[in-house]
């Protein structure tokens, strides 16, 4: 037995409806650890070079970690990941709740899934007992009603994860959900859907055994005590703060980036959300934070899980729709759908900008116009997405990338995008930590590798590439275990932005390994080296890949307290340079022989 861990790998191959047990050694725990390290692993070694994301040879893969089920602050917290329909490259994202934890007490650390079932079905875990079942009665529910039936039916007790119409269409950029959180971006929803995959449903009652339970409760009382000192505002408000203090400092997205306040941020804003529209507060398993809402939308009958500030962002100051009720209802109505909210409303605020450009007609719409600051306007595209309508539908629900080389001239300048995923509403303009930091992540545009850790600072250190490239390189480092232990990454809050002792007392309190911290910093960039062999092998690019959106290159902040920022590409190219350095890598971007042998990667040369 490996403390810490359930012992048993899953494997479901939905075509034969054959399921096999793996029981790894400790060996194997050590090196990969859980979560993100496992998916990688997993990806990389069973999918072969160029399979198509959504054929049945693909490989999708949820797992947990050493500290889901435990005591560790957001242990609930599951990774997902495939090869993305959206990007063709990792689709690797992890939803709150509690799903991980239920999966450790089933007896399982991880479940790889391949092949595709002849019909819709779902796949029953209670305890040692694994089920395929006939799911086509839910086959075009939404995710919501998907759940709340499937809990009827199998009592409240299982948790569920499972996938919308929008999935089942195989939009690229759809979500998988699990309660009301949400594995958002890069397309697994379509992964599952493509295999016939509904809903995954699990039940234990297993215990997860830890080697050191009193330094485990020692760790998180430290942690709570924290906590209830400084995330007071996380609690009342989640990230829906946010959007008021990041206007005010000047890398509020806005107008699909054009500018980076918005004049109208107060009615978007977490007081306004607080005082008219909140309901309850939320918490994921094993959180003292509780940062989850629960909002009602007051012009008609509706309530969402959120909207948190990425939604706010990309529902609200990038389309300049200045009104929560329809803020509310887009997320809302995302969720259904299973949509990756941040994709769905940058490409959105792209439409919005074409169809004033010119450069996007009614005749490619079929016969609509999409205005900015039109909440209605807003709705129907996500529904144009979500229901994959016509050639309009199929296109955009590709996202911004694929607009712009479909419609080619100077479309490509108004396409937000880094390897061809949406960014999140943390400025690389104003942060040139995530200018390097989307560039280099493995998934594109993502907010959940490099971390926006610029906040506070004034324009002077700001708007220098000094320390940018090590911002990235630990922010990523520190993500990277974060999502392989799995926990939630607002543990930084407490814990810091890189790798740190403390993360090392967690494990080795858990499984009673004596991890330093120089051990557990090499399994995270063991991880994100291989995620970065994974990227090379599925795009054919190294360097040439790791790019970012052409306003960031070439169009400064017209205004606000980070007037005047962008990337030029000459600091750009000097952050990859002195960021690849850090990594290991060649000046091409490449993983050297070196390096792969110091991470324990020498398989993979």
């Amino acid at each position: 037995m490996v403390f810490g861990y359930a012992g048993k790998i899953l494997h479901i191959d939905l075509t034969t409806g054959k399921t096999e047990i793996e029981t790894p050694n400790e060996q194997f725990y050590r090196k990969w650890l859980g979560g993100n390290g496992f998916v990688i692993k997993y990806l990389y070694d069973k999918l072969k070079k160029g399979t198509d994301p959504l054929a049945p040879e693909a490989v999708s893969v949820f797992a947990s970690g050493p500290l889901s089920g435990t005591l560790a602050h957001g242990a609930g917290r599951t990774h997902f990941g495939a090869k993305s329909p959206q990007t063709g490259l990792l689709a690797d994202s992890s939803a709150g709740g509690g799903f991980a934890a239920m999966l450790k007490y089933a007896g399982y650390d991880a479940v790889v899934i391949t092949g595709k079932a002849a019909a819709p079905v779902m796949i029953v875990i209670n305890n040692d007992k694994i089920e395929i079942r006939e799911a086509e009665r839910f086959w075009g529910l939404n995710t919501i009603e998907t759940q709340h039936r499937l809990k009827k039916e199998l009592t409240h007790e299982y948790k569920i994860a499972c996938i919308g119409p929008a999935g089942e269409k195989l939009v690229p950029m759809t979500s998988i959900i699990t309660d009301t959180r949400i594995a958002g971006r890069s397309g697994n929803g379509a992964v599952w859907g493509s295999k016939n995959l509904k809903a995954i449903a699990i039940y234990g009652d297993k215990d997860v055994k830890v080697a050191d339970m009193a330094k485990v409760k020692e760790l998180y009382s430290d942690f709570a005590k924290k906590a209830k000192e400084t995330l007071g505002g996380l609690s009342k408000y989640g990230t829906t703060g946010l959007p008021v203090s990041i206007n005010a400092f000047g890398g509020l997205g806005t107008k699909n980036m054009q500018f980076e306040t918005f004049e109208h941020v107060d009615k978007i804003g977490g007081e306004l959300l607080n005082t008219d529209h909140l309901i309850r507060h939320r918490s994921c398993f094993s959180c003292c934070i509780h940062c989850a809402k629960d909002f009602k939308v007051n012009k008609w009958d509706s309530i969402s899980e959120g909207p948190e500030y990425e939604t706010q962002y990309s529902f609200g100051s990038m389309p300049e729709v200045a009104d929560l009720d329809y803020i509310i209802a887009a997320d809302r109505l995302s969720d259904e759908y299973g949509l990756d909210t941040i994709s769905a409303g940058v490409t959105a605020s792209m439409i919005m900008e074409l169809m004033e450009r010119g450069l996007l007609t009614e005749k490619d719409t079929g016969g609509r116009t999409f205005k900015f600051g039109n909440g209605e306007d807003l709705l129907e595209i996500i529904k144009i997405i979500a229901e994959r309508r016509g050639e309009f539908g199929e296109l955009i629900g590709k996202g911004t990338r694929a607009i712009a080389e479909k419609l080619g001239g100077e479309a490509y300048k108004y396409a937000f995008h880094a390897k061809g995923l949406e960014p999140a509403g943390h400025s690389p303009r104003a942060q040139k930590t995530m200018s390097v930091g989307y560039a280099t992540s493995p998934r594109g545009g993502s907010h959940h590798d490099a971390r926006p850790i610029e906040y506070g600072l004034p324009i002077e250190k700001r708007n220098t590439i000094e320390g940018k490239a090590m911002n990235a390189f630990n922010t990523q480092n520190w993500t990277c275990l974060g999502d392989s232990l799995v926990i939630c990454h607002f543990a930084e809050k407490i814990f810091g932005t890189s790798v740190a002792q403390v993360h090392s007392d967690w494990i080795n309190a858990v499984t009673g390994w004596n991890t330093t911290l120089d051990e557990v910093l090499l399994m995270a960039q063991r991880f994100y080296t291989l995620e970065r062999l994974f990227t090379i092998r599925e795009s054919g690019k190294a360097r040439t890949g790791d790019t970012i959106p052409w306003r960031v290159l070439n169009e400064p902040i017209p205004d606000g307290a980070s007037k005047g920022m962008y990337t030029p590409q000459k600091e750009f190219d000097a952050m990859l340079d002195e960021y690849y350095d850090l990594r290991g890598w060649d000046r091409k971007g490449v993983p050297t022989k070196a390096t792969l042998k110091r991470l324990g990667l020498e398989e993979y040369s």
